[in-house]
Formats: C-alpha cells, structure tokens, sequence
C-alpha cells in the first residue's frame, strides 16, 4: 500500500511541475512583446475613411492586459479624452502567430499577424515588430 502511495505522489507531483513549466513558458511568449515600442512612421500604413491621421506621438506601450496607443489629434478635442480613446487591451494568439488590439475607437482595432524580427546594425540590435491583416500594416521597434 505504501508502495502504490508514493508512486502516486511521485506522479502528481510530476504532473504539477509539468503544469507550472508549461505555463511559465506560456507566459513567457506572452510577455516578451511587453514594453515600449516606437512606430515606424515610414513604413506604417492604415486605411482610414479620414483623409488623413495626425498621431501626437508614436509611442506604444503594451502592459501585462492592456496598451496605450499613440493618441489621435483631433482638432478642438479635450487631451484627455483624446488619451482615453487611445487605451485598449490586447491578446496574442500564439498558435496562430496573431494579436488582436481591442480599441474601438483607435485605428489600431483588429487582429494582425505578428511578426518578429531582429536587425543588427554593427553594434547595435534592433528588434521589429510588424502587424499586418488585410487594410494595414503596422511596424514598431525597439
């Protein structure tokens, strides 16, 4: 009896560490686009019905379930409606190499397809991002 109990205990024992491994990495492939990126004006483009987008900055900022996108100008607007309308949340779907931004009243809103990339330029490292769907391209570095 004690014999069966141990090997019990060695099994669950096992079990939890493979759980907690597997979501320690799981959470590591979540994160690791976490932080502050730039926005590549150059090589961004967004189909918008507005004749033109005006950003105040090209900061993004992605947080543990949320991100602060560059705000939008928006002539006689208030800034801090302006900030409000540039928060969102955000999940990345890694069996399928996407994120979804969920803005809706950002050009941002919607699911694109990510794609990390690492550029080194003598000394330096760049790290891109690039998020595409069907009407824009979205390209941010760090």
């Amino acid at each position: 009896m004690k014999k069966w109990q141990k090997i019990i205990g060695l099994i669950l024992i096992g079990l939890v560490s493979i759980l907690l491994t597997w979501r320690l990495i799981a959470d590591y492939e979540r994160y690791d686009i976490t932080g502050s990126w730039n926005l590549d004006f150059n090589n961004t483009y967004l189909h918008s019905d507005s004749a033109s987008l005006e950003f105040l900055n090209g900061w993004i900022i992605i947080h543990n379930d949320s991100i602060d996108l560059p705000p939008i100008y928006v002539p006689n607007n208030k800034i801090q409606h302006t900030l409000d309308l540039s928060k969102g949340t955000w999940s990345v779907d890694k069996k399928n190499n996407s994120i979804t931004i969920n803005a809706p009243n950002h050009p941002f809103h919607g699911k694109y397809f990510m794609k990390e990339l690492r550029i080194k330029k003598g000394e330096r490292s760049l790290e891109l991002l690039r998020l595409s769907n069907d009407s824009n391209e979205i390209v941010l570095y760090r």
